[in-house]
């Protein structure tokens, strides 16, 4: 039985650098694991990514002989990679904002007060060339003029259109019959004033 344990041992050893280098090989077949999807993984593959990270044997052992080999306990050991994984990301993103806000030295808000201000500089700018041109001026009267004329015509030929579709008949209709049936909105005009 000793002789069987201990080679079962090195077989062990033997079997996840074999795991790490064949996963190695075909990382490219690698789902992404996550914090939300390791408890869905098999024993199997929470052992082959454990080994892949290079945990495994540091957590158990070759054999198991420092924790039990159980899913709880890998999906344990797993979670807290990943946990560690993201905060190392986080600090690193973070990093990454405080770099690019370093150089300049301005928070968001100045930022964007001082994008404002240029925009405004640059609009008084055109503002000013504009009110150097001569030329634009009497060309915006004569555009002004052209469009004023234009919408005159329209509203003259609009409104002939009205009179010709009115009647030429001017008869009037007698108020009060439309008086009763309008007085009470919600009458249907029979009987009106009478309860139902």
């Amino acid at each position: 039985f000793l002789y069987y344990t201990t080679n079962r041992g090195s077989r062990m050893a033997g079997k996840n650098f074999a795991f790490k280098t064949k996963h190695k090989e075909l990382g490219q077949n690698v789902e992404l694991i996550t914090l939300e999807n390791a408890a869905s993984l098999t024993i199997f593959q929470l052992r082959q990514e454990l080994t892949r990270r290079g945990i495994f044997d540091d957590t158990f052992g070759a054999d198991g002989e420092k924790r039990n080999i159980n899913f709880e306990a890998c999906v344990e050991v797993l979670v807290a990679e990943l946990v560690k994984e993201k905060d190392v990301a986080q600090r690193e993103h973070a990093a990454e904002l405080d770099a690019a806000k370093a150089p300049t030295g301005e928070t968001i808000e100045q930022k964007l007060a001082r994008q404002k201000e240029e925009r405004k500089q640059a609009a008084l700018e055109r503002s000013r060339q504009r009110q150097n041109d001569k030329a634009y001026f009497e060309v915006r009267k004569d555009a002004n003029k052209d469009a004023a004329k234009a919408k005159l015509e329209k509203d003259d030929s609009s409104s002939n259109g009205i009179q010709a579709l009115a009647p030429e008949d001017d008869t009037q209709v007698d108020d009060e019959e439309t008086k009763g049936l309008n007085a009470n909105p919600f009458s249907s005009g029979v009987g009106a004033g009478k309860a139902w």
